[in-house]
């Protein structure tokens, strides 16, 4: 029987260093989607709120309440460029790692409360669902809400500024793997269920030609099964997307953005690969090796 183990405090630091890394590079993939979209030239209302990610409901808030004369489209435009450029930095740097994470788990989550609150009448109707972007789009930024609470929870680690000046309330205590596997764990298996759903429900291919094996591997990251073969599974199905996806283009912009968009979930999937997904709310399954032994 495989000798039960548990996360040590370098463990934990490796894992806040690939979390800092794999969200640092999503929010510069934010940033240079922005550049893109200032350098465009069409700085209308629809045109940022669209790149920012903000409809339906949202949208309303933000075209009635808060772009005016002082907040215009392009200076939304411009903080939110700075915003995300900003916060990588810091993030790279392990300055200010908590709030950060705890800021961008928040932006992540409005909008994909007021998106859910609108998909759920049309849940069962697929040319409706078709429309708000299918179950990826949801379960993609469910996924980078769940990342970035982890990054809020883990902290910077040792190798950072945070660290080294011993900034209050910025370095976490009594860090408990279980509260932060079950978060790298279930976030990354939304994406994946989300995938499978988008291809086999709605005939929205996104991560595979083979719905069934990306289904398999979301199943298996929830259940916590085999984190060596389903984290594994994991990051080659999303390599054959970054395969598929960057023969497409030709221009070094967009597939910058399509790879720095999959960051983070490459880091969530390596993690998984390395220490598993923690043992709450999870069934009493013993298939649960990891790259650095069985990990309570």
């Amino acid at each position: 029987m495989a000798k039960t183990v548990r996360l040590s405090a370098e463990q934990i630091d490796q894992i806040a260093q690939i979390m800092r890394a794999g969200l640092g590079l999503a929010l510069l993939g934010v940033g240079w989607g922005l550049i893109g979209v200032y350098q465009a030239g069409d700085h209308s209302a629809d045109a940022v709120l669209a790149a920012l990610g903000i409809k339906g409901i949202l949208k309303d808030v933000f075209s009635s309440y808060i772009l005016g004369d002082y907040v215009t489209p392009v200076n939304l435009l411009r903080a939110s460029l700075g915003l995300s450029l900003t916060a990588a930095i810091f993030i790279f740097a392990g300055f200010w790692v908590r709030f950060y994470g705890a800021l961008f788990a928040f932006l992540y989550l409005v909008p994909w409360l007021t998106g859910l609150y609108e998909a759920l009448p049309w849940i069962f109707f697929a040319s409706d669902f078709q429309a708000l972007g299918g179950p990826v789009a949801g379960a993609g930024s469910l996924a980078l809400i769940m990342l970035f609470a982890v990054l809020a929870n883990i902290g910077p680690g040792s190798h950072s500024i945070d660290h080294r000046f011993h900034l209050p309330g910025l370095i976490p205590k009594n860090l408990k793997w279980d509260t932060i596997g079950v978060q790298i764990r279930l976030g990354l298996s939304f994406l994946f269920l989300g995938a499978a759903a988008s291809d086999l429900v709605f005939g929205l291919p996104t991560y595979s030609t083979h719905p069934y094996l990306t289904l398999a591997a979301g199943i298996m990251i929830f259940l916590g099964l085999a984190p060596r073969f389903s984290g594994a599974l994991a990051l080659a199905t999303i390599g054959w997307h970054l395969w598929v996806n960057l023969a497409l283009v030709t221009a070094i912009g967009p597939a910058l953005g399509i790879f720095l968009a999959q960051a983070p979930f490459i880091a969530a999937a390596v993690i998984f690969l390395l220490a598993g997904g923690g043992e709450r709310l999870k069934p009493k399954i013993k298939l649960t090796r990891t790259m650095w032994g069985r990990v309570d």
